[in-house]
């Protein structure tokens, strides 16, 4: 292969987590729990080192997966994510039946989740060499998603 090419890659990951919606109007009131599906896409040119095992990888799955493991599965994991300004009584309501409570300055939408989730990972990938993040997709349902593009960032 003469021509280098770059390379996109997609790792798929399941999370339960679940959300309340800070004053939501809609249903369902209180926390929504979805099993939701997380797919990061990176993009970089493989590897040309022949005598090296890791030889034609953008990246190995491996440790793209203890990456993303570290940074988003390992913390939002069963957890429970709340806007800060949330009602006490709730919030104190939540403590007592679930172990991770999760407050963020902001309304915890998938939307806003996801771009969460980006500006976590983003510091991370920008330390790896030849790698950069290129999509993360959320699935809330099987047939709804929200996505973020490297490209529309540009």
């Amino acid at each position: 292969m003469s021509k280098r090419t770059k390379i996109k890659l997609t790792k798929a990951f399941s999370l339960d987590i679940r959300h309340a919606l800070y004053k939501y109007d809609g249903e369902p009131k209180d926390t929504y729990g979805p099993s939701v599906q997380l797919q990061i896409t990176v993009s970089g040119y493989p590897l040309v080192e022949p005598n090296h095992p890791k030889d034609g990888m953008v990246v190995d799955f491996i440790d793209l997966k203890n990456t993303i493991k570290e940074i988003i599965i390992t913390p939002f994991n069963h957890a429970v994510i709340l806007n800060e300004k949330s009602h006490s009584g709730l919030k104190a309501h939540l403590k007592g039946i679930h172990e991770k409570i999760i407050e963020v300055p902001f309304q915890p939408t998938c939307e806003n989740i996801l771009l969460y989730f980006v500006e976590l990972l983003q510091d991370t990938f920008k330390e790896m060499p030849n790698v950069e993040l290129a999509r993360l997709r959320l699935y809330e349902t099987v047939s709804s998603y929200v996505e973020w593009n490297y490209e529309t960032e540009k």
